[in-house]
C-alpha cells in the first residue's frame, strides 16, 4: 500500500531489526569459528536495543504524530533480504559485518525516501532523529567490532 501512517512505518522498522535478529540467530546455526559466532551473539543483542529503542520512540510520540499519513510504501525488500543471507561454516567477522553494513545503508536510504515526503514537520524532525540515532548507533557497532577484532 502507498499511503501509511507513521505508527506503521515504526512498526516496520521494528519488524526489520527484528528480522534481522532472526537472521543472525539463524547464522548463529551455519558458523563455526568462535569469533564470529561471538559477533553474532553481540549482534542480536545490538538489534534488541534497537528495536526497543524505537518502541520507546513510539510510546513517547504523540497520537497525533503516529497518525500523520505518509505517501510512501513500507519497504519490504530488507527483510526479504535478512532471509537471503548465507554463509560459510567459517565466515570471517568482516564478511558478517559487510551483510550488516548492507542491511543498514538499506534502512538509511528508505528512512531518508521516506523523510523527504513527510506532510509535518514535528514527523519530519522525529524521524531525522530516529534515522541520526540509528547511524549513531551503527557507527558505535562498527567501532566496537573493529576493537574486537584488533583483540
Amino acid at each position: 500500500m502507498r499511503f501509511n501512517q507513521a505508527f506503521e512505518v515504526l512498526d516496520h522498522l521494528i519488524d526489520v531489526y527484528e528480522a534481522i535478529s532472526m537472521a543472525c540467530e539463524r547464522l548463529l546455526d551455519e558458523t563455526e569459528t568462535e569469533r564470529s559466532r561471538m559477533l553474532l551473539h553481540y549482534l542480536i543483542q545490538k538489534q534488541r536495543e534497537n528495536i526497543q529503542y524505537i518502541r520507546d520512540i513510539k510510546l513517547r510520540m504523540p497520537e497525533s504524530l503516529l497518525n500523520t499519513w505518509i505517501d510512501e510504501d513500507i519497504e519490504k525488500s530488507i527483510i526479504s533480504a535478512t532471509k537471503d543471507i548465507h554463509v560459510a561454516s567459517n565466515v570471517k567477522t568482516h564478511e558478517l559485518m559487510e551483510h550488516v553494513d548492507t542491511l543498514h545503508e538499506n534502512i538509511i536510504v528508505w528512512l531518508n525516501v521516506t523523510t523527504n515526503v513527510i506532510p509535518n514537520q514535528d514527523l519530519l524532525i522525529q524521524l531525522q532523529n530516529i534515522t541520526d540515532s540509528l547511524n549513531q548507533r551503527h557507527r558505535q557497532l562498527a567501532q566496537a567490532v573493529n576493537r574486537m577484532d584488533d583483540m
